[in-house]
Protein backbone atom coordinates (compact mmCIF):
# COMPACT_ATOMS: atom_id res chain seq x y z
CA UNK A 1 0.00 0.00 0.00
CA UNK A 2 0.91 3.54 -0.93
CA UNK A 3 0.74 6.27 1.50
CA UNK A 4 0.87 9.81 0.08
CA UNK A 5 1.66 12.95 2.47
CA UNK A 6 1.05 16.14 2.17
CA UNK A 7 4.40 18.28 3.27
CA UNK A 8 5.59 21.43 3.07
CA UNK A 9 8.88 23.17 2.56
CA UNK A 10 9.11 24.78 6.09
CA UNK A 11 8.39 20.66 7.36
CA UNK A 12 11.18 19.80 4.49
CA UNK A 13 13.97 22.00 5.89
CA UNK A 14 13.23 21.83 9.70
CA UNK A 15 16.25 22.02 12.35
CA UNK A 16 18.60 22.49 8.96
CA UNK A 17 20.82 25.07 10.60
CA UNK A 18 24.36 25.69 11.78
CA UNK A 19 24.18 24.48 15.35
CA UNK A 20 28.19 24.79 16.00
CA UNK A 21 28.10 21.09 17.89
CA UNK A 22 29.57 18.69 15.46
CA UNK A 23 26.91 15.91 16.25
CA UNK A 24 23.83 18.28 15.80
CA UNK A 25 25.47 19.79 12.63
CA UNK A 26 26.38 15.95 11.47
CA UNK A 27 22.36 15.46 11.36
CA UNK A 28 22.14 18.12 8.88
CA UNK A 29 24.04 17.19 6.66
CA UNK A 30 22.18 13.79 6.80
CA UNK A 31 19.02 15.49 5.87
CA UNK A 32 20.69 17.67 3.44
CA UNK A 33 22.01 14.80 1.69
CA UNK A 34 18.48 13.29 1.75
CA UNK A 35 16.60 16.30 0.64
CA UNK A 36 19.65 15.95 -2.20
CA UNK A 37 18.00 12.31 -3.38
CA UNK A 38 14.43 13.25 -3.51
CA UNK A 39 14.90 16.54 -5.27
CA UNK A 40 17.02 14.56 -7.64
CA UNK A 41 14.33 12.51 -7.71
CA UNK A 42 12.06 15.19 -8.13
CA UNK A 43 13.87 16.33 -11.33
CA UNK A 44 14.31 13.36 -13.40
CA UNK A 45 10.81 12.50 -13.14
CA UNK A 46 9.31 16.03 -14.21
CA UNK A 47 12.22 16.04 -17.05
CA UNK A 48 11.29 12.98 -18.12
CA UNK A 49 7.66 14.19 -18.50
CA UNK A 50 9.01 16.99 -20.31
CA UNK A 51 10.88 14.99 -22.63
CA UNK A 52 7.63 13.10 -23.32
CA UNK A 53 5.71 15.66 -24.31
CA UNK A 54 7.79 17.71 -26.35
CA UNK A 55 5.89 16.46 -29.93
CA UNK A 56 2.47 16.33 -28.58
CA UNK A 57 0.04 18.43 -30.11
CA UNK A 58 -2.44 18.58 -27.60
CA UNK A 59 -3.17 22.06 -25.58
CA UNK A 60 -2.98 20.45 -22.45
CA UNK A 61 0.58 18.86 -23.18
CA UNK A 62 1.66 22.39 -24.15
CA UNK A 63 0.69 23.58 -20.78
CA UNK A 64 2.31 21.18 -19.05
CA UNK A 65 5.26 21.66 -20.62
CA UNK A 66 5.02 25.75 -20.16
CA UNK A 67 4.44 25.00 -16.40
CA UNK A 68 7.75 22.38 -16.71
CA UNK A 69 9.69 25.66 -17.69
CA UNK A 70 8.10 27.80 -15.36
CA UNK A 71 9.39 25.38 -12.84
CA UNK A 72 12.86 25.34 -14.29
CA UNK A 73 13.01 28.91 -14.44
CA UNK A 74 12.52 29.20 -11.03
CA UNK A 75 15.03 26.60 -10.24
CA UNK A 76 17.86 27.92 -11.90
CA UNK A 77 16.87 31.09 -10.81
CA UNK A 78 17.79 30.07 -7.05
CA UNK A 79 21.45 28.24 -7.73
CA UNK A 80 23.64 31.35 -7.80
CA UNK A 81 22.52 31.56 -4.16
CA UNK A 82 23.57 27.81 -3.16
CA UNK A 83 26.79 28.73 -5.22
Amino acid sequence: MEIKLTISAEQLTEGIKFYGETRADEKVVERINELDDILWDVCVDIDNLRVNLIDRPEASAKDILKAIDKLQRNINRTLPCLD
